[in-house]
């Protein structure tokens, strides 16, 4: 049974870090250097960090508009020595201040940087691929696999409609998969809290839920238009909100992030988190029914299906047997998240509900 977290905390109400400014319109790359005189940070050491692609373009048009002149430096990946040598950089150079110009993995590198450093981070995201955008929480690339890592809360999101919109269809559709993933990992949580191997959080729930419905009803084709740009958008930022609330990814990640982990560290097929995630969620859908267990909303399943991403494995190179090794794997990647694959049920069961998610 699911229990609403106490309005008080011992000691009062609980503090929770959040962004202190939101823009998401067309043209909101330009407003980067009023956010920043908003924020306080105009008197710092700033240092402008983007990735090597169209994000690097991005990061000079805002280089070019602050003044003093800020620093730059270009993240190439989310490993753990690109964590070091950011943080290096920003010793080095007395940073204060980092905006964040990029994707996922600069996003995650420069928020891991400014936790080590105790550093504000501004973030501009240039694609809308993932729930990264205000999470506290960085993926980073390590042996053998990757780990979600506490990271610094930005201090402000500036997401501009005109570059997001930029973005290949298949990176909008990622951070598509990846927000109705909330949905799922709603369930597995309650199952969770259910078999007493977790606290209920309902305010954190409540809004990563709210974040995944919100795309529900949309038409495919709306979806890359305006309305459904800024639904994404909003919905990746409440979503990293949320885990910032529950003080973990719990909200935003079930069973089937963990399926997308265990096909990363095996390195199997050709598909990106949010593919990989959307995927998984056909499958643990089609295992919930099969074990009389609820499931998510129908209009989520038809909108995965209708979108245009991935909607069998092989669609990303993964063949069913690898799939399903996958599976026995996946609790593995992130010991203690209780899921419906906690009491792993038969490989029969698991095997028939590949065939019934994906067709034999």
């Amino acid at each position: 049974m699911r229990m609403m977290s106490p309005v008080f905390a011992v000691g009062g109400p609980r503090g929770i870090a959040v962004p202190v400014s939101l823009s998401v319109h067309e043209g909101a790359l330009g407003r980067v250097p009023e956010v920043v005189r908003e924020l306080g940070l105009e008197s710092m050491r700033l240092l402008v960090v983007s990735g090597p692609g169209p994000s690097k373009t991005f990061g000079e048009q805002i280089f070019d508009t602050l003044s003093p002149a800020p620093e730059r430096y270009l993240v190439r990946g989310n490993r753990r020595e690109d964590v070091v040598g950011m943080d290096v950089f920003c010793a080095q150079r007395e940073i204060e201040g980092i905006i964040a110009v990029g994707g996922g993995r600069v996003l995650d590198v420069c928020k891991m940087a400014g936790r080590h450093r105790n550093l504000p981070v501004l973030v501009v995201p240039t694609a809308l691929s993932s729930d990264c955008i205000s999470s506290p929480v960085a993926v980073i690339q390590e042996t053998g696999g990757s780990a979600s890592l506490a990271a610094q809360m930005p201090v402000g999101v500036v997401i501009d409609l005109e570059v997001v919109k930029q973005c290949p269809r298949r990176v909008l559709l990622a951070g598509l998969g990846d927000l109705l993933s909330n949905l799922s990992a709603s369930l597995d949580w309650d199952l969770a809290v259910s078999e007493g191997q977790d606290r209920w959080d309902g305010f954190a729930d409540m809004l990563a839920r709210q974040a995944a419905e919100q795309m529900l009803f949309l038409s495919a084709e709306r979806l890359f238009e305006r309305d459904g740009l800024v639904r994404l958008a909003e919905g990746l930022v409440m979503s990293g909100i949320a885990m910032a609330i529950a003080g973990s990814s719990r909200p935003c990640s079930g069973a089937e992030h963990l399926i997308s982990h265990a096909l990363d560290e095996l390195a199997l097929g050709e598909g990106s988190h949010g593919e990989q995630v959307a995927l998984s969620l056909l499958y643990v859908q089609a295992l919930r029914t099969a074990l009389g267990l609820p499931g998510v909303p129908a209009e989520a399943e038809q909108l995965i299906r209708r979108s245009g991403l991935p909607t069998t494995p092989a669609a990303i190179g993964i063949s069913r047997a690898q799939f399903l090794h996958a599976l026995r794997r996946a609790p593995e990647t992130r010991p203690g998240r209780f899921t419906v694959l906690s009491n792993p049920p038969s490989d029969d069961v698991l095997a028939a509900a590949f065939d019934k998610a994906f067709g034999a």
